[in-house]
């Protein structure tokens, strides 16, 4: 996305079989690095993907992210 922000697509399967799949934002600030993950049963992810698109899109960084472009 930028030299500050990377997203990826990611999916995890439980003890009871039950997938759940969703978005990991990664963004690296000048002294701080964060993820967000957020995520929806895999038979509900189309339903929910546009609410954890604005969740995700939200995120902001004051500081201008370490490579001061943010």
């Amino acid at each position: 996305m930028s030299d500050d922000y990377s997203l990826a697509t990611i999916s995890s399967v439980d003890k009871d079989g039950k997938t759940t799949k969703g978005k990991v934002l990664v963004a690296t600030d000048v002294s701080d690095n964060y993820v967000v993950l957020l995520g929806s049963p895999e038979s509900e992810y189309k339903e929910n993907e546009k609410i954890i698109d604005e969740i995700w899109g939200s995120f902001t960084m004051r500081s201008g992210g370490f490579s001061g472009k943010s």
